[in-house]
This record gives structure tokens, sequence and C-alpha cells, in this order.
């Protein structure tokens, strides 16, 4: 009887000092599983496996397609549907001006879809403004869907994207939102004319009468006599040129060799628009400017359309460019799918060449097709002129807590000339343009000079301007959060790499997925110190102890 009081004790004394016994075990590494990946069934094959299941110091990771790719520093397993179709990517236009239409590309890739139809379909506050139906072929297979939409509103607005299922598919709802930028400021348009030329006058009229171009002319009727319009500066310098990013020109045979210095500078320098629209064949300037670029001249006895993006655009007389080497991109094509008017890279802009001499004749063909494709035209090679600082977020609509990578480039023409590269402080901060209050962004400098990045994380809802600043130039973009936010697509592609250069690998399914880490990371004896006293057993000891105790007692009628 005794004995068995004191054994209660002694167990009462050793719960209370709570000792941690080491034992020995056999199990596997522990694993750290992404939210997004964690499902019951994988938990239940995990603990069978003896996969221990931590939150930190882990073997292994498992995630799923729309995370981060984390570290490949200990290998990365995928869990990937094996089958339907995901958004893997989607962009839409960085710039627009008055009556630009925004551009949105998706691109789409179908696993096991062969021969199965998708609609692919554009929203706007909910509300479907465009879609694209495509057929798919293979059994793994990407397409790009694309869609110009002109948004109803000047400002910035969400457009999402979606795929919709097929009749019949068990296809989860699968949706991406890009953000469409607000209108941008007029494009500064600068027309210069040594003389008059037809072509010019027109191109000219053309901008006029749109409201994304601010147009300022000087059109030479002699050495003497000149027609100005807007604000145009008063000599052709580098100076005055650089506040514009496109400049017409009729002919560069009339300019001064300071002014064609300048319209050089200009083009490669600083990063703008030439748009060359001569009435002749033109002479040796152009292939000063363009080493490589010829003309052959051309007459026909009745205008003909010119057809790819100058549908519309009808001419006789032509002085066809041809570009020996250097990057060019066809604007407008003949009917032998000849370049007429092309786009020319050079340097840090452009020049966009037209070998339609007498087009302007037939400006009022089609509608009014002259001016739309000069518009159209001009609007997309003006997207492309650097801004001073460039300042992008990627991607621009989150929902809150997800991270957004935050780029800041420097034109090149700001960089300090010599060996040595001196730039200002690099400064970034978000706004909460709702509520209120900044956030501050670290930028860190890149391999690239004038590059910075950094990442960022919106804390609610809301409209957020992301500024920056280096030195004295700076920069702005939105970043629109919302809860009810369509997140970033998937991102299989880089998280396939991830698992791949980590040793990891992509699985369908959780059962090959714990049976390949099994095989990795195999079984070990670890010795886990475990607090004994908690068991359940230890209190059932002590209260048997103390019970029986009491009933040897109650039987010898003792208390």
């Amino acid at each position: 009887m005794s004995a068995l009081r004191w054994i209660a004790v002694v167990l009462a004394l050793v719960a209370v000092a709570d000792p941690r016994i080491p034992l020995p075990r056999r199990e596997r590494p522990g694993v750290r599983v992404d939210a997004a990946a964690m499902t019951a069934p994988l938990a239940e094959r995990l603990r069978a496996a003896a996969f221990p299941i931590v939150s930190s110091g882990e073997a292994a990771t498992i995630v799923a397609p729309g995370v981060d790719p984390p570290s490949p520093q200990r290998p990365v397993y995928l869990l990937s549907p094996g089958g339907g179709v995901t958004i893997v990517g989607i962009s839409a236009s960085a710039t627009r001006a008055a009556g630009q239409s925004v551009t949105v590309s998706a691109m789409l890739r179908a696993r096991g879809r062969a021969g199965q139809s998708t609609t692919i379909q554009l929203e706007d506050t909910g509300l479907p403004v465009a879609s694209s139906l495509h057929t798919w072929k293979g059994e793994d297979e990407t397409w790009t869907a694309t869609f110009d939409y002109l948004p109803a509103t000047s400002g910035a607005s969400v457009l999402r994207v979606r795929v919709l299922s097929s009749p019949g598919s068990s296809d989860d709802p699968v949706t991406a939102d890009v953000l469409a930028s607000p209108i941008r400021d007029p494009i500064p348009t600068l027309v210069y004319e040594s003389d008059v030329t037809w072509p010019a006058v027109f191109v000219r009229r053309a901008l006029e009468q749109q409201p994304g171009f601010r147009v300022a002319s000087v059109q030479h009727a002699t050495k003497a006599a000149a027609t100005l319009a807007g604000a145009p500066p008063a000599a052709l310098r580098a100076e005055a040129l650089a506040p514009y990013d496109l400049v017409v020109c009729g002919s560069l045979e009339g300019l001064s060799p300071a002014e064609f210095e300048a319209v050089r500078w200009f083009v490669e320098t600083r990063g703008g628009i030439l748009v060359f629209v001569p009435d002749r064949l033109p002479g040796a300037r152009a292939a000063q400017l363009v080493p490589g670029l010829t003309f052959e001249a051309k007459q026909l006895e009745t205008a003909v359309p010119l057809r790819a993006g100058g549908e519309g655009l009808s001419a006789s007389e032509f002085a066809m460019p041809r570009l020996a080497g250097g990057a060019s991109t066809p604007l407008a094509l003949d009917g032998a799918a000849r370049p007429v008017v092309m786009a020319i890279r050079r340097g840090a802009g452009a020049i966009v060449v037209s070998g339609a001499l007498d087009a302007w004749r037939y400006r009022d063909r089609g509608d009014g097709a002259f001016s739309r494709f000069w518009a159209a035209t001009l609007l997309a090679q003006a997207a492309t002129v650097p801004r001073r600082l460039e300042v992008a977020a990627r991607p621009s609509v989150v929902r809150p807590g997800d991270a957004v990578r935050v780029r800041v480039r420097l034109a090149d023409r700001e960089l300090t000339a010599g060996e040595r590269v001196g730039l200002g402080p690099a400064r970034a901060h978000a706004a909460d343009a709702t509520i209120g209050g900044d956030t501050a962004v670290r930028l860190w400098p890149s391999g690239e000079p004038g590059l910075y990045e950094g990442d960022w994380r919106p804390a609610r809802g809301g409209r957020y301007v992301v500024s920056a600043s280096v030195g004295d130039a700076r920069g702005e973009t939105l970043v629109y959060s919302d809860p009810a936010a369509a997140g970033p697509p998937s991102n299989a592609a880089s998280l396939r790499i991830a698992a791949q250069a980590s040793g990891g690998g992509v699985f369908t399914d959780d059962r090959a997925l714990v049976g390949a880490m099994a095989e990795r990371l195999p079984l070990m004896t670890v010795t886990r110190s475990v607090p004994a006293t908690r068991s359940p057993w230890w209190a059932a000891a002590f209260a048997i102890c103390l019970t029986a105790e009491w009933a040897i007692r109650r039987r010898r009628g003792l208390r």
C-alpha cells in the first residue's frame, strides 16, 4: 500500500520536473509545404512516408503554381495539375495616348487538349469587350491571344482576361488581371521643313487632327520666309530637340551640317523618332544617317493600294527603301510584299522612312486612310521613345501582400560619359492614393548601369502611385491592390526551371511526388528528446496508483 503511494508521489514529482527523454526513431528529413500546395491527401501521404512537415530548416520544399520561385539551394518539388489551360503570361501597352487603344496580350498553355477549342475573353468591369477562339493542335501547346481595346475612361483601368471552360469540361475558371495605363500627355511633335514638301504638309495636318499629338511646325517657303505653328524652337539644335518625341522631315538635303548632326543626336542619343517623308528620290543625306540605306525608284500608271499596316494607303510613285543589314520593321507593303514604309532602329531611337512619294495625293481614299495610317503608326512608334526615367511595376494588379517587382531605369542619355558612370542617389516610395500614407521601396543597383530593382508588397487594397527618382530625374507608375483581384498568372515555367535546377522535379499528383522524395531523402535514425511526462499514459499510471492505493485502504477498513 505504501509502495503505491510512493510510486504516485514519484510520478507527480517527475511530472513537475518535466524531463525530456532521448528516444531513437526512424524518420525522413523535414519538408516545407507551401500553403497553396497543401492538401489533406498530401499531408496524409507525407505522414505515412515519415516526412515531418516543418516551417523552417527544411530539406526540401513543395510548391504549387502561382508562388514566387524559391531559392534552389534545396530541392524544390512543383506539384502542378497534369492538364488543362493556364495563363502563363499577360501584358498590356505600357503607355497610350488619347484615341489610342490598349493592346492586351495573354499567353496560354494547354496540356492534354489536342483537338479541343478554347475561348479567351477580355472583360472591362465584368463586361465582355472582346473574345478569341483557338483550337489546340498539340498535347502541350502555347498560344498568345492579342486584343486591341479602347477603354471608355481616360484614367487607368483594370482589365480581366478569362479562359472560358469548354462544355462538359471540369476545368476550374482561369482568370488574370492586367492594368491599362491612363492616357499620357499629348506626344510632343516637331515638323521641320527646310523646303516645303507636300508629304510633310499632309502628315502634319493628319497629326494636328489627333488629340494624342501636340504639334509645332517650321516650314520654310524660302530662306527668309517660314510658316510657324505652335511653339517651335528658334533653331534646330540638340538642346532644342530634347523635349520632342517625334520629328517629321520631308527633306534632309536642305539641313545645315549643324542641323543634320542635331537630328542624328535626336535619334541615336535622345532616342526619338525621325519621320522621313520625302516627295522625291532621297539624296546622300539619308545614307549618311543610316549606312546601308538605298532607294529604288519605281513609277506606276495608276495608284495601287498598300497592305499590311498600310491598309488603305495608295501611291503610284515610289522610292522603295532597301536596307543592307540593321534592324528594320516593315510598316506598309506593296503587292509583292516588299516594304514601302519601314521603321529602322538606330541607336536609342528609330527612323520611319516612307517610300510612298505621292501617297498624299490619294489621302481622301478609304475614308481618310492616309490620316489614320500616320496617326496609328506614329502613336505606336512614339510608345518606344524612352522616358528620362522609366518606372515599371510587375505585376501591376495584385492582392494585398503579393510581391511586386519595381524596376527603375535611367535613360542612356542621362548616364555620364567617360570611363566612370556617375549617378545620383536612387529612391522610391509607394503612396496609397486611396487613404494616404507612403511606404519606402528599397532599390538595389543591378549589373547594368542606370538600372535599379526592388521588391514591395502592398499591405492593403487600394490604388498606389509608385514614384522613383535618380538624381533630378523622376518617374512614376501605378499599382492596383484588390483582395478580389485575379492573381498573377501561373509562373509554372519559372518554377519548373527552379525545380530542375535544384534537383527536385515537377509532378502531376502527390503520390508520385512523395515517392520521388522518399527515394531522394531516405529514412534515418533520429534521436529526439520526448517529454514523457506529458504523455496520457503517465497521467494514467499516476491515477492507477492512487486509485489502487485508495481501494486497498478501503478494503482493509483504513482511511
